[in-house]
């Protein structure tokens, strides 16, 4: 089996130093480790389905992994983009049993990071699981290019009001730029998707 190829995104750096410099470094490792094991999820959907990675990127919001067949079924694809937040949710829940026994900060942070993974992949944005999976659901259904531009119309205008939340929040008295910075990096992300293939998985 042939080695996945590994690739940088150009805005993932940018976005990585932001985080380094916002947060602390014990946060940010419990976040890449619920991040890891989201991915995880989508390698075991793979293995499943007999479709292995062929390319990995690390993006502004973790890692995208591109798997070697894209023509495969529309329903393994739905099965290739849940099982990511799927792992993440099941990882919330045995946390959250383990915060009952040991209610530990860390703990609290990976609980938190997990949950956050699961339900901000669910966002119908195209480069996301959530997106992929609506894709999927209308493929399924309809024309593939009408359930494409459908997706791709959606996901401009989550990433716009995600935009909008973002200057809100930067405008009030919380100050806090994080929201703009990741609808920015969203909808630059949005661009550069326009014309690329959709077997990748966030």
């Amino acid at each position: 089996m042939r080695k996945p190829k590994i690739k940088i995104e150009p805005l993932a750096l940018p976005f990585l130093f932001f985080l380094f410099l916002a947060n602390p470094l014990r946060d940010l490792l419990l976040f890449f480790s619920a991040a890891l094991w989201h991915e995880c999820g989508h390698f075991l959907a793979g293995w499943i389905t007999r479709n292995p990675a062929a390319c990995i990127s690390l993006c502004p919001f973790g890692m995208k992994i591109e798997f070697a067949d894209s023509l495969q079924h529309y329903k393994n694809d739905l099965f290739l983009a849940l099982c990511g937040p799927l792992f993440n949710f099941l990882a919330s829940l045995a946390l959250l049993f383990l915060l009952r026994i040991f209610p530990d900060k860390s703990l609290f942070l990976l609980f938190y990071s997990h949950l956050f993974l699961c339900f901000f992949n669910l966002l119908p944005l195209f480069s996301f699981d959530g997106g992929r999976m609506l894709f999927a659901l209308l493929a399924l259904s309809f024309d593939a290019d009408r359930a494409q531009n459908f997706c791709r119309a959606v996901s401009f205008v989550f990433s716009a009001l995600l935009f909008v939340g973002g200057v809100l929040l930067f405008l009030s008295p919380a100050k806090n730029a994080s929201l703009l910075f990741l609808s920015l990096v969203l909808l630059a992300e949005e661009s550069t998707q326009k014309n690329k293939a959709t077997n990748f998985y966030s």
